[in-house]
């Protein structure tokens, strides 16, 4: 085997290292869960703005506070249901074609990559010898800005 130049790395490192970002990884995970559900429930504070009025005949100080809520967020629940179940909750993708001669036949399935091809290369309506095509260009055209 070629010497690659790079420093060999032990073993003890390496998997040391695998073990803190399992570790890491492990961690984050309960905390980017409860951001989502956080943003699922609303409720975050998103703005605040605090003014105080004095009132010049009598002295006295008011303080008005604005505040400002984050509205609960449907699609952070949709998203975690979508990936905790997909066969329950994800997206169903379904190929339709109004023709039934046409790619897929309106089956529900997606159309074979062959089949579209075909289709395509028909509607080129262009000889299938590949020597009737026009030759490709290697000339460059200026364009204006």
């Amino acid at each position: 085997m070629p010497d690659s130049g790079w420093p060999r790395i032990p073993t003890r490192l390496l998997l040391a290292f695998l073990d803190a970002v399992e570790k890491a990884r492990a961690e984050d995970e309960p905390r980017r869960i409860a951001r989502i559900t956080r943003a699922a429930q609303g409720g975050a504070l998103v703005y605040e703005r605090t003014e105080e009025r004095v009132n010049e005949k009598t002295g006295a100080v008011t303080r008005v506070i604005e505040k400002r809520f984050a509205p609960p967020q449907w699609t952070a629940d949709a998203w975690m249901l979508e990936r905790r179940d997909p066969d329950r909750w994800g997206r169903k993708v379904r190929f339709e074609s109004p023709e039934p001669g046409a790619a897929g036949g309106g089956s529900g399935k997606p159309p074979e990559l062959l089949d579209v091809l075909t289709e395509v290369w028909a509607g080129l309506k262009v000889s299938k010898d590949p020597r009737a095509l026009p030759p490709p260009t290697t000339e460059a055209t200026a364009v204006k800005a």
